[in-house]
């Protein structure tokens, strides 16, 4: 039986790779968030770090932080009707269910926001069904 062979990086095409939504954070939930929520968002370094921007038509880009700004997630949790339960055990992570119609959505984050905005992602795309997001380089706008 031939060995299992395992592909080098960079040796199959970028959008083959998958990520779990439980392994993303920060600027790319973000951008995750607003794919979702049926936005067109982009990633910038205005600051040297990576954030999340929409641009809607005929008016300027916005800074989009729904994982880590209550004003901007804390609508998304009203609207989505997510609610809140701690995952125990002495873990430091909240546990979330998101309730649509027959189904229910479970995610897992550091804080609220995070756990909030990966259900709502999991709930529109799957947990596996993620490409990773390109970042700028450094000091790109």
């Amino acid at each position: 039986m031939p060995p299992f062979l395992v592909p080098a990086p960079g040796s199959f095409p970028e959008e083959w790779l998958v990520m779990r939504v439980s392994e993303v954070n920060g600027a790319e939930l973000d951008y995750w968030v607003a794919r979702a929520l049926g936005m067109m968002p982009t990633i910038l370094r205005p600051q040297g770090r990576p954030s999340c921007f929409v641009i809607p038509a005929k008016r300027e880009a916005f800074s989009f932080a729904p994982s880590s700004m209550w004003s901007d997630g804390g609508p998304i949790i009203d609207r989505e009707r997510i609610s809140f339960r701690w995952d125990g055990f002495g873990a430091t992570r909240w546990c979330i269910a998101v309730k649509q119609g027959f189904r229910t959505v479970e995610a897992n984050g550091e804080t609220l926001l995070v756990a909030a905005m990966r259900a709502v992602v999991i709930d529109q795309f799957g947990d596996l069904e993620l490409h990773p997001v390109k970042l700028p380089r450094e000091g790109s706008y």
